[in-house]
């Protein structure tokens, strides 16, 4: 008997021991659970809170980045006005000095045509289509290409694409009779050559008679 009272003596500091070291054990546990609970939470409220910012930050962006294309169109709109104003005027003063040599060409054409209607020998063919008509082609020719780059550019403006057509038309036209005057010109002048030459001859035949 007495040593069963020495056994249970002995035992019972190892269970209250063991005991305690299981409810400071539980205790831990269910601390580090909240703790991790806790900062679960945490983290879901910076990332739903980190969400809002790059929200806001995308939709920032989307409207600066709307701001920034309607910006960007309308500085394109400009530079095509400014770009078809250029355009525009130097049609206009390629007109104007196209409109200034064909009056002085009328002048002089009226003039050779007049000669022509009299009599050729006192005619004074030789220039009688002056060398202003190589100016006359050269800004023919240039208007011709700022209309065609004209035509390329605003075919969706039928107003532009109508009045650059015209002006096209008008610079092939000019050029097919500046290509005629200058044919007519070169005829001319083989027929001056032939005048002289016939000429030469009748003063030949007329000094030869005189020496008989």
């Amino acid at each position: 008997m007495q040593k069963k009272f020495r056994l249970t003596t002995i035992n019972q500091p190892s269970s209250t021991s063991l005991d305690d070291e299981l409810t400071m054990l539980n205790a831990r546990l269910t601390q580090w659970c909240f703790l991790n609970a806790k900062a679960d939470h945490a983290f879901e409220c910076q990332k739903r809170f980190a969400e809002t910012q790059l929200l806001d930050a995308l939709k920032l962006l989307v409207k600066k980045q709307t701001e920034i294309s309607t910006a960007l169109r309308k500085f394109s709109l400009e530079i095509d006005n400014s770009r078809l104003d250029t355009i525009l005027a130097f049609q206009a003063n390629l007109l104007l000095q196209t409109s200034k040599n064909l009056e002085l060409f009328k002048t002089r054409y009226a003039a050779f045509a007049s000669s022509l209607a009299s009599t050729t020998t006192a005619m004074p063919i030789s220039n009688a289509l002056t060398g202003k008509l190589d100016q006359l082609s050269e800004e023919i020719n240039i208007c011709s290409t700022a209309t065609t780059d004209l035509l390329k550019k605003w075919e969706e403006s039928s107003l532009i694409h109508d009045v650059a057509s015209s002006m096209q038309k008008l610079c092939i036209n000019l050029k097919e009779e500046i290509q005629e005057l200058n044919e007519c010109n070169a005829l001319l002048r083989e027929v001056s050559d032939a005048e002289i030459i016939e000429t030469s001859l009748r003063i030949e035949k007329i000094e030869g008679s005189i020496n008989l």
